[in-house]
């Protein structure tokens, strides 16, 4: 078993999530890694988020397990 850790940071262009996978009931980690996800318009190029994104993400720069309960890995 393993627990997946993870932190967000945004701007109003770009998310990116940190990723952190140790071994259950441990600190040892396994695998670390990140994503960044950019907003764009029709065309491809970089665009500020909606507004609605940016509220959502207000709260999301979190750390810790985030599988729902009853889910294992």
């Amino acid at each position: 078993m393993f627990e997946i850790h993870l932190r967000v940071s945004h701007t109003r262009v770009k998310v990116r999530f940190d990723y952190k996978v140790v071994r259950a009931g441990t600190s040892e980690v396994l695998i670390l890694g990140h994503t960044v996800h950019a907003c764009v318009n029709k065309d491809g190029r970089p665009t500020r988020a909606p507004d609605w994104l940016v509220a959502a993400m207000k709260g999301a720069a979190t750390s810790g397990s985030t599988l729902p309960e009853g889910y294992h890995a």
